[in-house]
């Protein structure tokens, strides 16, 4: 049995909303076989950098996580060559508003919200809901997902 062994450098930058991001992890594994090959983690700039001896012919898999992030991020590069300028983008969105009282329209407070999804990937987390019926959460994705929100009460 042969194996053919390749030295490639892939290089890239995590970003969110197009600004660095510093401190995210990248996960570079080949494909076949399903092998990690290094967890890196990003410069203050959002920089990461493998030079790395894998088998080859194969595809390198980068998935980058955040912290807080709802989803990760993931690029495919072909092995042999390796590539630079392989970004991995996040995008934030914030998800905020007001539970209100269904029959009188007056703010609800002191409850929670849930969101969740089921397009393809779990996703799921619950905040709570100032005493205003407030409520505003930061979310940071690496692909589309659409969430299903909901307001939280005891005896509701």
């Amino acid at each position: 049995m042969n194996f053919n062994f390749t030295t490639i450098s892939v290089s890239g930058k995590v970003t969110v909303d197009g600004l660095p991001l510093s401190g995210a992890t990248v996960t570079c594994m080949t494909t076949a076989p399903n092998t990690i090959y290094e967890i890196l983690k990003t410069d203050a700039g959002g920089n990461y950098q493998l030079t790395k001896a894998v088998q080859a012919p194969n595809t390198m898999q980068l998935q980058a996580q955040a912290t807080g992030a709802l989803t990760m991020a993931s690029r495919q590069v072909p092995i042999p060559p390796g590539q630079s300028g392989v970004d991995l983008n996040f995008t934030s969105a914030s998800l905020q508003g007001t539970v209100r009282d269904f029959d009188t329209g007056a703010p609800v407070g002191s409850g929670s919200v849930q969101y969740f999804s089921n397009s393809g990937v779990y996703v799921q987390n619950e905040f709570p809901v100032a005493a205003d019926g407030t409520f505003s959460q930061l979310l940071l994705f690496g692909f589309p997902v659409t969430l299903t929100v909901e307001a939280r009460k005891a005896g509701w």
